[in-house]
């Protein structure tokens, strides 16, 4: 399913992304994202250097067919908005402190005006506990349907919050800096979608169109991740 889902993204979608270089390919890293369309997932997927583990609504493993699906891909259950997470968030710290890379749509569910809204503080907070970066991807892909859209994906540099305390004060503030990138990565993401994908962004991110993983690589990451609890 991961060798699959950047091939058919890339045929549902007319994408291209940016600054792919950006993306640590080894270290444990929290990717961050904000969130318009179903096709966000598998289409930051398609342009990511690595597999990412997505922290997922919980309403998506109600069922056996959702919950072997998104479990294939790499995806974990989160709480509904507005209640406790602590298992999730669990998940996501002992995946990142084994060098994985979680992503986390902090606006917490898909937005229907195209701006980008305040997240929640839980990138933050796994972050910070485990001395990682945050990898900020902003998306524009409000208009897209399964017939018809462009989309893009900006990839920001990575953001660390080392001096940031572990306090509420600080989870906020933290969660502050997250949301200005996203905003202005995703106003970058549209600016490229307005001028037709160019080579380049005005900051001189080069063009990267999708690619597909090897099959190799992609079985050394699923045994690798044998022994976790996910």
């Amino acid at each position: 399913m991961h060798r699959l889902s950047p091939v058919l993204t890339t045929c549902v979608a007319r994408a291209a992304a940016y600054g792919v270089e950006h993306v640590p390919k080894n270290e444990g890293v929290v990717i961050v994202a904000n969130h318009f369309s179903m096709i966000d997932a598998p289409l930051i997927a398609a342009f990511s250097p690595r597999p990412i583990h997505y922290l997922a609504k919980r309403e998506l493993f109600e069922n056996r067919f959702g919950a072997h699906l998104f479990g294939a891909l790499g995806a974990f259950p989160r709480a509904a908005v507005g209640t406790c997470e602590v298992a999730a968030l669990r998940q996501a710290r002992l995946l990142v402190r084994t060098g994985r890379a979680v992503g986390i749509f902090v606006e917490g569910t898909r937005q229907r005006l195209p701006q980008t809204v305040p997240g929640r503080p839980g990138a933050a907070y796994v972050a910070i506990h485990e001395g990682v970066p945050v990898i900020p991807c902003g998306i524009h892909s409000f208009d897209w349907t399964p017939t018809s859209g462009v989309c893009a994906v900006v990839w920001g540099k990575p953001i660390s919050l080392d001096r940031i305390p572990r306090t509420r004060d600080g989870y906020r503030a933290a969660s502050e800096l997250i949301d200005a990138e996203l905003r202005r990565l995703w106003q970058a993401a549209a600016g490229a979608v307005a001028a037709r994908l160019p080579r380049e962004l005005p900051t001189g991110e080069p063009r990267t169109r999708g690619r597909a993983r090897t099959g190799r690589w992609l079985r050394r990451e699923t045994a690798s991740c044998a022994g976790l609890d996910l």
